[in-house]
């Protein structure tokens, strides 16, 4: 029988270098307050017959990263240990599946006078550590994987998989297997199932103070907000940009903005620029709102300082109407351009090309933007409009 415990995507909490010893002791992993603490699944299975007792069949599995380096710590309750080979007894098997799959076994073994290996598609697996003890109430193990050896997981949502063995009378015949997800006919998870970034745990931590609603995901990237620390992970949602990691300053570990996209906004580019010459980048957001007569094209840009974000900059770069029985369509759109240079960085916007409308027929307010610049017209603008930074945004000049 194969039971199966994890529901939802899983956030894998980068913990602090040294954060864990490979000793088969557990004390690093215990839970701590806010958000760092350790992914925690629980594995279980109603007992059956004499052998499978009230506490057979279920574990305790926590996952975290440290360093470069995944680890895992598996407590399981087992009224009967069978030694374990690659085939035969008591087992467990991570699997992953990212741009290839990679299955990884944990040999038990009789756990202490032949100690648990790793073993890679059935090689031994040198690269990563185990530690292995027989407890009364079961058995445990405890180790830690090179992240660079695990497809996918170190850029975000990955599908990974536990698998436990529990034999008990035979150890040729299981009487229960336990994933943490479902498994495909492969053998291997069907969908993501955790996620690892720099934010992870956090955005969990933001959308609990905004009252628990969960708006929708537009868009992720991750990087170099703050220079110096650790990276960050920048999240944009149908409410806010947030900027989410552990190197935003004291006691902060996030930071968002109520940007006011309408409920239609279709994100095109969410990237990190050096622009206004401070340390660290800033936050470049292309994206499109639509309406029922036009799409209109928007960019931003938003920095982070003193521990807050703010927007820098708005401009609309272009029009599309929509050709119906009473409009004749068209569009006009500019060009954006980062001119080259050291320091805070300036900006070009060309004076729109027009096409299926003239000064006379142009749809004066199609879509009322304030809080952007506006769309550079050939009637109203005869040259290329330039912006330079000047204390928190960029000004015309």
């Amino acid at each position: 029988m194969l039971a199966t415990a994890l529901a939802q995507l899983l956030s894998l909490v980068p913990m602090p270098d040294g954060a864990f010893k490979v000793d088969a002791y557990f004390d690093d992993w215990a839970p701590t307050e806010g958000a760092d603490s350790p992914a925690v699944i629980m594995l279980d299975r109603p007992s059956a017959g004499a052998i499978d007792g009230p506490d057979d069949a279920s574990a305790r599995v926590q996952m975290a990263v440290s360093g470069d380096r995944l680890f895992v710590a598996v407590q399981v309750r087992d009224d009967r240990f069978q030694p374990g080979t690659l085939t035969l007894g008591d087992g467990l098997t991570l699997l992953f599946r990212g741009s290839s799959s990679v299955r990884i076994q944990i040999v038990l073994n009789d756990l202490e006078g032949r100690v648990a290996v790793l073993n890679r598609e059935g090689r031994a697996y040198a690269q990563g550590s185990i530690a292995s003890t027989l407890r009364k109430d079961g058995w445990a193990v405890e180790l830690s994987l090179p992240m660079k050896d695990l497809p996918g997981l170190s850029a975000g949502e990955s599908s990974l998989a536990l698998v436990l063995r529990d034999c008990d009378a035979d150890i040729t015949l299981p009487e229960g297997i336990l994933s943490t997800t479902a498994l495909g006919t492969d053998g291997f998870p069907l969908q993501p199932t955790v996620r690892f970034s720099p934010g992870a745990g956090l955005y969990e931590a933001y959308l609990a103070d905004q009252g628990g609603f969960v708006p929708l995901v537009l868009a992720r990237t991750q990087g170099q907000v703050v220079s110096g620390g650790p990276e960050e992970e920048v999240v944009l949602n149908a409410r806010d940009l947030v900027v989410l990691g552990r190197g935003l300053g004291e006691q902060t570990t996030y930071a968002y903005y109520a940007h006011g996209f309408a409920p239609s906004t279709t994100v095109k580019v969410l990237d990190l620029q050096e622009l206004d010459g401070a340390p660290g980048k800033d936050i470049f957001v292309s994206h499109v709102r639509h309406a029922p007569e036009v799409d209109v094209d928007l960019i931003e840009v938003f920095g982070f300082r003193g521990g807050y974000l703010f927007r820098g900059f708005g401009q609309k770069l272009g029009e599309t109407f929509i050709k119906t029985a009473e409009t004749s369509g068209g569009s006009a759109r500019s060009t954006f351009r980062v001119l080259p240079g050291r320091g805070s960085r300036r900006f070009e916007v060309s004076v729109a090309k027009v096409v299926g409308q003239t000064e006379f027929t142009y749809p004066r307010e199609a879509v009322r933007e304030s809080a952007y610049e506006p769309l550079p017209l050939p009637w109203n603008t005869p040259r290329a409009v330039m912006y330079r930074f000047e204390t928190e945004a960029w000004r015309r000049f």
